[in-house]
């Protein structure tokens, strides 16, 4: 689960795991694929989130490696994905890209 601001190089971290093999799900990517270019309604978010959890799912299912490449800022969304992947016994890695605000 990367996590970190906006501009700290989560995805660019996140693009380099995928170039090794890894499977990156991403909310923007998902966005640009529908051609959702602005900001989405809360509905559209809440379908892709539902999406991406179900393709996280069965990634994981057959023992692909994922990158979730969010933002995950709240604690409670980090928190929810623990949970999500507890009951497939998996204990998920956050990678928290630190920057100052200058870089960011």
């Amino acid at each position: 689960m990367m996590c970190g601001p906006g501009g700290a190089g989560k995805t660019t971290y996140a693009k380099r795991l995928e170039s090794e093999g890894w499977t990156r799900l991403s909310f923007e990517v998902e966005f640009w694929y529908r051609g959702i270019t602005t900001m989405p309604y809360a509905r559209v978010v809440a379908d892709v989130a539902a999406e991406l959890k179900v393709r996280l799912l069965h990634h994981v299912a057959v023992g692909n490696d994922v990158v979730l490449d969010f933002g995950f800022w709240f604690r409670r969304q980090r928190d929810a994905y623990r949970a999500l992947l507890a009951h497939q016994g998996i204990v998920p890695e956050t990678v928290y890209i630190a920057t100052s605000l200058e870089t960011s």
